[in-house]
């Protein structure tokens, strides 16, 4: 005679579960009786699913106790739900009762209701909406979950689709198959830390003018990352070219920074600005490697320069010029006209030191 004993031992994660979280039971059952059972076969079924687990335990004697366990995974498991134990089932042992053989515990799978982040940068930045940016750019589209059991692993779960003009049908959506694209999804053995889905796109596009992205995802809960589609215009100008450059703040006191546009699809090799007295003389050349991280479309460098000369000292108050010499494989690039170019005479601007 075998009887469920949950006042024995009874574990059960917990009576509400996350969708996605593995449910785990285990329960203890007693031969009551003063007679040897054989090898005891228990039954575990998810009420309403059809499919139930049978596994079969050592002999339980008479006066001993074993314990049955069993486990669950809940995706795409939401509602209410029931779980029935049944041991010695079909009378597989004949038994004097089979009440005390069946036991149902109720739990609940709460669905999965956060909505993912999306993070979408060009060659490692936010762009804002109609900016330069490389015709070779790197794309990465990053979706961060917190649910720590549903991973973030089916590239089916993103669209991605890129417009222009010269496009044929206006656009085309973004897959390994038509781009240079790699997917990364999350790591399975490190969901409680991060649960992050990753994108890399190479594209070409060989195209000038104005492009559009268009990007959306979801979790495997079908929650989409927002109520619409992250959205950008960027601009490609594949030749390669600078604007004029801007010194800001102008007047300064005691530093300025340089800001200034670049096209195409690589960084220059060589760069130079030039910091000249009204009479011509040169006082200080900064070069590319002072300037911080280059990228194509508007800079703001990182360097700011002191007002000092090429020696440290420091220079007088008044005007001075500047001019950059920007070249690739020993040509010079070209001039991007922007509506500035009016405060320029022969690609000379002019700054104010003032202390």
């Amino acid at each position: 005679e075998a009887a469920l004993r949950p006042e024995y031992f009874l574990y059960f994660d917990s009576s509400c579960v996350q969708e996605g979280q593995e449910l785990k039971l285990e329960i203890a059952f007693e031969n009551i009786s003063d007679i040897d059972m054989d090898s005891m076969l228990v039954k575990f079924e998810l009420v309403g699913s059809g499919s139930p687990v049978y596994t079969r335990l050592d002999s339980l004697l008479s006066g001993d106790t074993l314990h049955a366990s069993f486990s669950l995974s809940t995706i795409n498991l939401v509602g209410n739900q029931q779980i029935l134990i049944e041991i010695n089932p079909n009378n597989d042992q004949p038994e004097k009762y089979f009440f005390n053989n069946i036991g149902l515990i109720s739990f609940e799978v709460k669905r999965d209701a956060v909505n993912p982040l999306l993070d979408v940068t060009f060659d490692g930045i936010h762009i804002m909406n109609k900016d330069i940016v490389s015709g070779k750019p790197e794309i990465v589209v990053t979706l961060s979950d917190d649910n720590q059991y549903l991973g973030l692993d089916d590239l089916e779960d993103f669209r991605i689709i890129l417009r222009h003009p010269n496009l044929e049908n206006g656009e085309i959506a973004l897959r390994p198959e038509t781009t240079d694209m790699q997917f990364y999804p999350s790591d399975p053995t490190k969901l409680a830390e991060e649960n992050k889905a990753k994108i890399i796109i190479h594209p070409e596009l060989a195209n000038d003018g104005m492009y559009t992205l268009y990007v959306s995802a979801s979790d495997q809960s079908g929650n989409n990352s927002g109520q619409l589609s992250y959205s950008v215009d960027f601009e490609v100008i594949n030749q390669p070219s600078i604007s004029n450059m801007l010194n800001y703040p102008n007047p300064f006191s005691t530093a300025t920074q340089f800001v200034f546009t670049l096209t195409g699809n690589e960084l220059p090799d060589y760069m130079k600005i030039q910091i000249l007295t009204v009479s011509g003389k040169v006082v200080r050349e900064i070069l590319q490697e002072e300037l911080g991280t280059l990228r194509i479309g508007i800079n703001r460098t990182e360097y700011a320069w002191d007002g000092k000369d090429m020696y440290g000292d420091q220079l007088a108050n008044g005007v001075y010029l500047y001019r950059v010499i920007t070249k690739k494989e020993g040509m010079n690039y070209e001039s991007y006209g922007t509506r500035n170019d009016f405060m320029f005479r022969q690609g000379f601007g002019k700054m104010y030191l003032m202390r």
